[in-house]
């Protein structure tokens, strides 16, 4: 019976210390699982904006927008996607300023060439508005409204 007893005790101080360890490796598990959901990429977290605006404005709350984290290429605007949770039926180079943007079906990721930019003219991807139907994707820095 001395034998079952330390069992028993032994059992349930066990049980006793694991919640706290199932605790913090929840805990863990969802800051982790957060972070990975997060549209966050490249130091900036994405943000589709409402349709008419410009990036300055939809990262206004959100610390500015950052004029240097535009996508390079398609594979990135699609990362960018996924992290905003949207879906674009069509999805081609673009090529405007207000790029990468969204009809509501279509995207554009693509900014303008640098050889349609003049030299001496002062150029920010962040104040481009589109009409008043496009969404922007923007890249703002921070990733909760300030």
């Amino acid at each position: 019976k001395s034998f079952e007893g330390q069992v028993a005790l032994s059992a349930s101080a066990a049980f006793v210390a694991a919640p706290p360890r199932k605790m913090a490796c929840r805990k863990l598990f969802a800051a982790l699982l957060a972070l990975a959901m997060s549209p966050q990429a490249a130091g900036v977290t994405w943000v589709r904006g409402g349709p008419g605006k410009n990036c300055d404005a939809v990262c206004s709350a959100r610390g500015g927008c950052d004029d240097k984290a535009w996508p390079k290429s398609e594979n990135a605007f699609e990362k960018i996607m996924k992290l905003t949770g949207f879906r674009c039926e069509t999805v081609q180079e673009g090529g405007s300023r207000y790029d990468p943007s969204t009809d509501g079906t279509h995207c554009g990721w693509s900014g303008p060439h640098k050889d349609h930019i003049e030299e001496d003219e002062e150029f920010s991807r962040c104040a481009a508005l589109g009409d008043k139907s496009t969404s922007r994707f923007c890249p703002c820095i921070a990733d909760k409204e300030l």
